[in-house]
C-alpha cells in the first residue's frame, strides 16, 4: 500500500510540476475551458495530496473518506 501511496503522490507531484506550463499552453491557445479543467484537476490533486499524506503518515485510514485511487 506504501508503495502505492507513494507512486500516487509522484504523479501529482509531477502534474503540480508541470501546471504553469500547461496553464500557458491554455493561455497561448485562448482556450478557456482547458484552463478552467487544469485548475479543477489542481483543486482535485491538492486535496487528494493531502489525504495521500495523511495516509502514509497514518493520520489517517483508507475507510475515513473512503479513498481510493
Amino acid at each position: 500500500m506504501k508503495q502505492k501511496l507513494i507512486t500516487e503522490i509522484r504523479s501529482i507531484l509531477d502534474f503540480m510540476e508541470e501546471f504553469d506550463t500547461l496553464v500557458s499552453k491554455a493561455r497561448e491557445k485562448d482556450d478557456e475551458e482547458w484552463e478552467d479543467n487544469l485548475y479543477a484537476a489542481l483543486s482535485c490533486a491538492e486535496s487528494s495530496l493531502r489525504d495521500y499524506v495523511g495516509l502514509l503518515l497514518g493520520d489517517k485510514k483508507e475507510e475515513d473518506d473512503e479513498l481510493a485511487f
